[in-house]
């Protein structure tokens, strides 16, 4: 991913939260942290003005790589629909264990499918729709 905190749609992650069943008390508390901090600008060695941001996890808030795994957790759910769609098939390892689709680490994902035409078009239109609801863009240079 591409800038993964910087890119983050808010109100996605607050209903993905409450998709998992996080209360909606829990959901107010973790959108205040989320929208509180603001920034200013150094200009000449001077700050200037303050603003806030309007999506994007705040790097270095501890809270922040547990809402990113939360988040992940969608990337995982979309290619496991493709894999039981029969629209991707993964990478075989052994003939006795199930195929690979995707490993999520702590700051990079591989992506498994089979070099076909179809199976890299729905991979391709479901990373689109990804990004175009959460927010983050697929780094296509690694």
């Amino acid at each position: 991913m591409t800038k993964a905190f910087d890119n983050i749609y808010w109100d996605f992650l607050l209903q993905i939260m409450m998709n998992f069943g996080f209360q909606e008390h829990w959901l107010k508390w973790i959108f205040s942290l989320i929208k509180e901090p603001h920034f200013s600008i150094l200009i000449n060695e001077e700050l200037r003005g303050y603003f806030r941001s309007t999506r994007g996890l705040q790097q270095g808030d501890p809270l922040s790589p547990y809402l990113f795994i939360i988040l992940t957790k969608i990337l995982g759910r979309g290619m496991n629909h493709l894999y039981v769609a029969n629209k991707i098939h993964g990478l075989h390892i052994s003939s006795n264990a199930p195929p690979i689709t995707h490993s999520l680490f702590t700051d990079d994902t591989l992506l498994a499918i089979s070099l076909i035409k179809h199976e890299i078009k729905h991979l391709l239109n479901f990373l689109q729709v990804y990004k175009l609801t959460l927010g983050q863009a697929i780094n296509r240079k690694k």
